[in-house]
């Protein structure tokens, strides 16, 4: 064990081995993920009953989006040491595949002979996954709070390859007028995401060991907790409203 901020943390690789000898099983998995999925259908019928009424369900999603996910992500990574629980090699086996499929994408994309009007759409859908709603409820659930705060860490860098391939995936098949200032564009897209930004926050106050206010803290983790619970909900409900 190593010791940082007043606090206990495993030593570098140490949450990884610990959640391998939790012996993982497919039953756990399966009692993991068959939860989410019952919660984002309840949320598709609260919302067909009009208990979770569309005109609540967008701010609710804005929400979610913007203040309690990132006040998540930014929590669990600036409170342990980045170097406990980052690994270079887990890192580069997590985002291989997704370039790997965004190329298999392309390449899916010109034997089909998918139009340009809906390449781009095509290029983002097949390697964008929905990991503040989904994947990291998943990593908490089946893993434990060390397991969502190492997927926090490869959330941030995994947001950043997914957004700068879609938008390059949009911008390879754009038909539109030419943008001025397209570098910024890209820019502001790729790092814009709110999810990024807590994660890149959350990495530089746990490199340089920066404490966080306890007034902070609370803030952050009563944002988290409060707004976390309503993600899959507002799932279904968009899928109904979509």
């Amino acid at each position: 064990m190593a010791e940082g901020k007043g606090a206990f943390i495993p030593a570098p690789g140490a949450w990884a081995s610990t959640i391998d000898n939790q012996g993982k099983t497919m039953l756990d998995v399966i009692n993991t993920i068959v939860p989410v999925f019952l919660v984002i259908l309840l949320g598709y019928f609260l919302h067909a009953r009009e208990l979770l009424p569309t005109p609540i369900v967008g701010p609710l999603n804005r929400l979610v989006f913007y203040l309690a996910i990132p006040a998540m992500i930014f929590r669990e990574i600036s409170r342990v040491s980045f170097a406990a629980y980052f690994s270079p090699f887990v890192l580069a086996g997590t985002l291989a595949p997704i370039l790997m499929v965004f190329f298999v994408s392309l390449f899916v994309q010109r034997l089909l002979k998918i139009p340009p009007s809906l390449a781009g759409t095509f290029l983002q859908a097949s390697q964008h996954g929905n990991l503040g709603y989904i994947g990291l409820a998943v990593a908490y659930y089946l893993l434990g709070a060390e397991g969502l705060t190492a997927a926090s860490i490869l959330a941030g860098f995994m947001m950043l390859l997914q957004n700068f391939l879609s938008v390059l995936g949009l911008q390879m098949f754009y038909q539109g007028p030419e943008r001025k200032h397209e570098a910024w564009f890209l820019v502001k897209k790729v790092i814009g995401n709110p999810v990024v930004l807590s994660a890149l926050a959350g990495i530089i106050f746990s490199v340089f060991e920066i404490p966080v206010p306890t007034i902070a803290d609370r803030v952050s983790r009563s944002s988290a907790t409060c707004l976390s619970r309503w993600p899959f909900s507002l799932l279904g409900a968009l899928f109904l409203s979509a």
